[in-house]
């Protein structure tokens, strides 16, 4: 039986995925932890399904688990991660993005904290900005609307009194989830799909959030598991950040 699946969802992710795969190779403390990946694509038209047809061959040699692609051919990422959920067959589902770079403890660190902590219905870690230009003056006001941010303390959003006074919830990357919690809270159809396209409209991680929360399920931040956003230079313009906060 397995003790975690990771997912990682992409859409046209062939030039993104092998620096995932490379950090992925370089996890460390594994040696308790049995896990498997599925790599979730919603849709890539640029080879991305060849490139991990050629990763699966060569899983062996890299130390890594078992790779499983699964197409999701409903656009939108709230799709793609419905489609990890219905799939995985660990009882936790850790997503990373495609441009998400997790450190070398971030695996072990989730499985110590999942097996810690059996009332948490998801939980996160620390999000670097790992920026392709230096980012704007001020950027780090703003860095929140880009999944950046953490802090030294573990905290719980759901019992929390000032969290929940703000309303505050994690953003999906890096997130971790209890299988079961989601298939028992969150609706198979949010109403918020993700980004699609041009569209930056997302917040269908919070809404997932938040269907976990009122389900009773605590939410957690871990200040243990840590990974690098890699931010391109289109994404640190000024009409990104309008589009992206409107």
């Amino acid at each position: 039986m397995l003790d975690l699946s990771l997912a990682i969802c992409t859409y046209n992710g062939k030039q993104r995925l092998p620096a995932v795969f490379d950090r992925l190779r370089s996890q460390i403390n594994l040696e308790q932890v049995r896990w498997e990946i599925l790599v979730i694509d919603n849709n890539s038209t640029d080879g991305t399904a060849e490139w991990v047809n050629q990763e699966q061959q060569s899983a062996l040699n890299h130390c890594l688990p078992t790779i499983r692609y699964i197409p999701e051919t409903q656009q939108g990422l709230a799709f793609a991660r419905q489609c990890a959920i219905e799939n995985a067959q660990g009882p936790w589902v850790a997503f990373l993005d495609d441009d998400n770079l997790p450190d070398e403890h971030w695996i072990a660190a989730v499985h110590q904290f999942a097996q810690a902590n059996p009332n948490a219905g998801a939980f996160h870690g620390k999000v670097r900005g790992d920026y392709e230009i230096t980012p704007p003056k001020h950027f780090d006001r703003i860095a929140a609307f880009w999944a950046i941010g953490g802090g030294r303390t573990v905290r719980c959003y759901t019992t929390n009194p000032e969290a929940s006074r703000k309303r505050l919830l994690p953003p999906g990357a890096g997130i971790v989830v209890q299988r079961q919690a989601w298939l028992d809270s969150v609706p198979t159809q949010l109403q918020q799909v993700g980004r699609v396209g041009k569209s930056l409209v997302g917040s269908e991680d919070i809404e997932a959030m938040v269907h976990l929360s009122r389900s009773g399920w605590e939410i957690w931040y871990t200040p243990d598991m840590c990974l690098d956003h890699r931010i391109d230079q289109s994404r640190l313009t000024r009409e990104y950040a309008m589009r992206l906060m409107h």
